[in-house]
């Protein structure tokens, strides 16, 4: 996942979308570095089945990153309300096309309340919102900009982690929490100052 910043910055770059200073590249690197100690990549596994889950994330980070550069353009004639809605009505069909089968299957009526709330919590919160404030956060900001935002995740996750799971955050996760920290502030100021010259 630290990688889509990463991507983000090429892509955006290769499709001359935005322009790329050093001082950006400097913040993301810090923030993808923070997010990589968070995760500790150590721990990754490595087996067959392991591999190809891994390269399907980064398969998925490097369609996100090029969505994340191509939707600048698009923000620039449309609301960003109304590419959210397309974005969701065409990612649901071939959603619910993949899942068809076990869709049907599924005994709705058995779930437990708690089920149901968490399915419709991970609608409504994870995807719809987190898409819709990264659409808007495009559109006010730039993609790379937006993108740094996602290395917040792992730090999120070791939060709650330590919240509902008593997990205790060992030394080198509070360094890769300043990284990310450090990361974030260069990349926006380095944001803050590509807006404010003169076209």
């Amino acid at each position: 996942m630290p990688s889509i910043p990463v991507f983000t910055l090429a892509a955006g770059a290769l499709l001359g979308v935005e322009k790329i200073g050093p001082r950006r590249v400097l913040g993301v690197a810090l923030a993808a570095a923070g997010a990589l100690v968070l995760l500790d990549p150590t721990q990754l596994g490595t087996g067959w089945r392991a591999s190809i889950g891994n390269l399907l994330i980064l398969a998925n980070c490097l369609c996100y990153a090029f969505f994340l550069v191509l939707l600048r353009p698009l923000l620039a004639r449309l609301p960003w309300r109304t590419v959210v809605a397309w974005t969701f009505l065409f990612g649901g069909v071939g959603l619910v096309a993949i899942s068809l089968p076990w869709l049907v299957a599924t005994e709705w009526t058995a779930l437990s309340r708690e089920a149901v709330a968490g399915i419709a919590y991970i609608g409504l919160g994870p995807t719809t919102a987190s898409f819709a404030l990264n659409t808007w956060a495009v559109r006010r900001s730039s993609p790379s900009t937006a993108a740094a935002f996602t290395t917040l995740q792992p730090l999120l996750t070791a939060g709650l982690a330590a919240i509902w799971l008593a997990e205790r955050p060992r030394p080198v996760q509070g360094v890769g929490f300043l990284l990310i920290v450090l990361g974030l502030v260069v990349a926006m100021r380095a944001a803050v100052r590509a807006a404010q010259r003169p076209a």
